[in-house]
């Protein structure tokens, strides 16, 4: 396993690096609603080495969360492994609406 970390890039910045999968975004998620307001939010995620279909989920969920308290979330530097995910099931326009 392949550890993440989640760490302040700013005022309503995360930055993520590391892997995104089954063993670390549950922390990691745990971690980010415990901050979540009504701010708008960016999650860069340029230092990401990997990730799955969990940190596809990870986004869906910081996004609903982010909308459910009237902020936005937009996302930097989204892997390819997760364009590719977004692709095959879908979710592309998703992920195109979190790159704006």
């Amino acid at each position: 396993m392949i550890g993440a970390t989640l760490e302040s890039g700013g005022r309503h910045r995360w930055v993520i690096s590391g892997s995104l999968d089954f063993d670390t975004v549950p922390r990691l998620w745990a971690q980010m609603s415990a901050e979540l307001d009504s701010a708008d939010w960016v999650l860069d995620l340029n230092p990401v080495s990997r990730a799955n279909s969990a940190g596809l989920a990870l986004l869906l969920e910081a996004h609903a969360a982010s909308r459910r308290h009237g902020g936005k979330l937009r996302v930097e530097g989204l892997p390819a492994s997760l364009s590719q995910l977004g692709a095959m099931s879908g979710l592309d326009g998703f992920l195109d609406e979190l790159r704006s």
